[in-house]
C-alpha cells in the first residue's frame, strides 16, 4: 500500500500520525473481506484512498476533521479505477462499524463478480 502525504509544514504531525493509523485500520478491515488498500493520500486535515475488492475499485475518504461532524463516517463508493474520484453512489460507514452497516452490504453486492 502506498501512502502519500501533504508536504506543507503547517499540518500538525499528530494528524498525520492519526491518518496513517486510520488508513492502516481501513486496510485491515478491507483485508477481512478479501480486499486491500492500493493507494492512499493524507491531505490537509483529511485523507482518502482507493481499495480493490474482488477486482472492483472503491474510493474512500474522511472529510476535513477541523470543520466536519463526519470524522467518524467513512465515505465509500464504487469507482472505475484508482484515479476515478467521482465514482458512483456515496455510502457512509458510521464509526467504521462494517458489520452493522447496510451500505457495506450494498457495496459488496456492487463489487461481486
Amino acid at each position: 500500500m502506498k501512502i502519500t502525504s501533504y508536504k506543507g509544514g503547517d499540518l500538525d504531525k499528530s494528524f498525520k500520525s492519526y491518518a496513517r493509523r486510520q488508513i492502516k485500520l481501513i486496510h485491515l478491515k478491507f483485508s477481512k473481506i478479501g480486499g486491500e488498500v492500493v493507494k492512499a493520500s493524507i491531505g490537509f486535515y483529511y485523507f482518502s484512498g482507493f481499495a480493490k475488492i474482488n477486482g472492483q475499485f472503491v474510493y474512500f475518504s474522511i472529510s476535513d476533521v477541523r470543520h466536519s461532524n463526519m470524522t467518524n463516517k467513512l465515505l465509500i463508493r464504487k469507482c472505475r479505477d484508482e484515479n476515478d474520484y467521482s465514482g458512483e453512489r456515496n455510502c457512509y460507514l458510521q464509526n467504521y462499524q462494517w458489520e452493522d452497516f447496510k451500505g457495506l452490504n450494498d457495496l459488496l453486492q456492487l463489487t461481486a463478480k
